[in-house]
């Protein structure tokens, strides 16, 4: 995990203390975002995910025991590293803080070098179990699971920012035919090299995501959907032009879009709106994008 990159929440109602770590965490290139109670930090996580977070226990309003609990019933902050913070004789705070699934706890006061020490550790950690979790194996693209998190916090962003997102559905044109026909592990290796492709298409703000057998999805935020369908079109057809393997098979993937807010405000809908755009280009010959019309399409 890039150290510059990675975000950090530090939930704290002493100033002094959230200056001291700030400090310390930026020092070593993290993006820190701060909060004065668990109230605050609720609000916070609402419109950002970090990737770690330290937390006091003992805060008004909403106390760090607490904020562990909202932060634990979060699906999407799962996988989050979550460190408190101790008086050096709270022990009681500590057991507590244990029990809450706490990754890690650090007693006040410490060095500066003692938390960025703890700090890389559990971004480590997080990283590679994260990595396991996420990636679908075969074809190195995101997993169904962590795909829709991914597209349930940017439709969260695209809510919060008025803005708009599109996601382009692909599956690949008679692919029950190349297994049968070549069996699966030729089956397999042409799933890797369609999911190469896509992965090649995108621009570096999307997210490509392997959605179930032979089909993929990419989410594209602040994107319109008449530019959705030209990186749509564009994957397709550097896919139609493959050849592959020693029995000279000529992939082709067929493509539904659909754009939130035009299409749809709701996660569910928006991909089934790209779903029934999908099944249009199957329907009309295969090897093409359909845009989805609300004038066009009936439930």
């Amino acid at each position: 995990m890039d150290s510059q990159k990675a975000k950090i929440l530090v939930v704290d109602d002493s100033q002094t203390m959230i200056m001291l770590i700030k400090t310390a965490l930026e020092g070593e290139g993290y993006q820190v975002t701060t909060a004065g109670n668990g109230k605050d930090a609720v609000g916070i996580i609402q419109n950002m995910t970090p990737e770690l977070i330290i937390s006091d226990i003992n805060m008004p309003e909403m106390n760090g025991i607490e904020f562990r609990e909202y932060v634990n019933s979060q699906p999407k902050l799962s996988l989050v590293p979550f460190i408190f913070l101790t008086t050096k004789d709270g022990v009681d705070d500590r057991i507590r803080g244990i029990e809450s699934g706490a990754d890690d706890y650090l007693t006040k006061p410490f060095k500066p070098d003692e938390l960025t020490a703890i700090v890389r550790l559990r971004l480590s950690k997080s990283q590679r179990v994260g990595s396991l979790i996420k990636i679908d194996k075969l074809t190195g693209l995101l997993n169904r699971r962590a795909i829709d998190e991914v597209l349930a916090d940017e439709m969260e962003r695209m809510k919060n920012r008025n803005s708009f997102l599109s996601v382009a559905l692909f599956d690949i044109d008679h692919f029950k035919k190349v297994n049968d026909t070549y069996g699966h592990q030729t089956g397999d290796m042409v799933l890797s090299t369609v999911a190469s492709e896509i992965k090649k298409g995108m621009k570096d703000l999307y997210y490509a995501g392997r959605y179930g057998g032979e089909e993929f999805i990419v989410v594209m935020p602040d994107t319109l959907k008449e530019l959705a369908v030209k990186v749509a079109d564009k994957i397709r057809d550097s896919i139609s032009k493959l050849t592959l393997g020693e029995m000279n098979i000529k992939p082709t993937i067929s493509c539904g879009v659909a754009t939130s807010p035009e299409d749809t405000p709701e996660q569910g809908e928006l991909v089934a709106s790209a779903d029934r755009a999908l099944y249009m280009a199957k329907e009309s010959g295969r090897n093409r994008v359909v845009p989805f019309r609300k004038t066009e399409f009936t439930c």
